[in-house]
């Protein structure tokens, strides 16, 4: 725990030249332009519009679901969506509402946003060591995750996605781990993992939470490829007939109603991404590799909630109302990091 603001943000910049703080009078894309390589651009509470990203930065919101309801964007950064372009290596975006996010360079960390549509890995050209962590992302309708352009050595984990799909047409590899597959309208959310034109691709699904595979591709993959060392301690919601060299650990018929807090009544009005912690005699809680947690609140870099970037912030402010002539003003403050 720090207690001197000025002193967590002296640590930050430590790492780059320059710190940006931008309000909602600001144009995020203006900083951003004039923006040094390796600086670090702190937004507040506001609405961005699009942003393009073509240098080397670390740029942070304040979160969603600040106000312990469903209203995501009350006291959060908003901007319509993020471009990672070329030039872009190495960027960091944490802590917004945005409707997309897309990544088309190498070494980017997309964490602990809540995206209402997609997060789209190489669209325009081949991508590396890119990571999605601990975001909230999707809707009934959305193509919540895309990997294209033989994306190399991804990391999607630790998402709570609420799309429709997962949509890859890759010859790269990576991992799908620890993340929370939610269904919250049927018919509609059907959780499919499409491999396009049967390109079946070098991907670890491990210690997953879905709901319903409806893609006859991704069942078919394990079934006839004998793969089964690719798919293992996942949880599904239904019953199907995979190969039988599938792992063991993979366990199937597991309702949603056993497994999280909140699902499918919220009674005790929690966040919305709350509701998807695990009950405590939940299957899942052990069911990951080596005993460990499945889902987004598992693993050894579990889901934050409401998104808080791992950046210092208040958490408590103390300002007297009036100091006598000549007196001392004594602030007292409270900050914390989120990791």
């Amino acid at each position: 725990m720090k207690k001197i603001l000025i002193l967590l943000l002296l640590s930050i910049s430590s790492y780059a030249q320059t710190v940006h703080r931008v309000v909602s009078t600001s144009n995020l894309q203006t900083v951003i332009d004039t923006a040094t390589d390796g600086d670090i651009i702190i937004v507040e509470v506001g609405n961005y519009g699009n942003v393009t990203i073509i240098k080397r930065l670390s740029i942070f919101g304040t979160g969603y679901f600040l106000n312990k309801t469903n209203t995501p964007t009350q006291g959060s950064s908003y901007v319509g969506s993020f471009t990672l372009n070329s030039g872009s290596a190495g960027s960091i975006i944490s802590g917004f509402v945005t409707e997309n996010i897309h990544v088309n360079s190498n070494n980017c960390l997309i964490a602990n946003n809540k995206v209402s549509s997609g997060v789209y890995i190489g669209q325009s050209q081949v991508t590396e060591n890119v990571q999605v962590r601990k975001n909230y992302i999707g809707n009934s309708y959305s193509q919540s995750i895309t990997v294209n352009s033989n994306s190399l050595n991804f990391s999607i984990s630790n998402n709570l996605i609420f799309g429709n799909s997962l949509f890859m047409s890759t010859n790269g590899y990576g991992e799908f781990k620890n993340n929370t597959y939610i269904v919250q309208n049927a018919p509609y959310d059907q959780n499919q993992i499409v491999f396009q034109n049967g390109n079946y691709p070098n991907v670890i699904f491990e210690n997953n939470i879905f709901c319903s595979i409806k893609d006859e591709d991704f069942r078919s993959d394990f079934l006839y490829q004998s793969r089964p060392n690719y798919l293992k301690n996942n949880i599904f919601k239904d019953s199907y007939t995979f190969n039988s060299q599938l792992d063991a650990s993979n366990l199937f018929g597991i309702t949603q109603e056993s497994t999280y807090v909140g699902f499918s009544s919220n009674t005790n009005n929690l966040p919305e991404d709350a509701r998807y912690q695990l009950q405590s005699s939940a299957v899942a809680k052990t069911a990951g590799e080596g005993n460990s947690e499945c889902g987004a609140f598992g693993g050894e870099d579990p889901y934050v909630l409401s998104g808080m970037p791992s950046i210092p912030s208040i958490y408590q402010l103390s300002v007297p109302i009036q100091v006598p002539q000549n007196g001392t003003l004594n602030i007292q403050l409270k900050a914390k990091t989120n990791n």
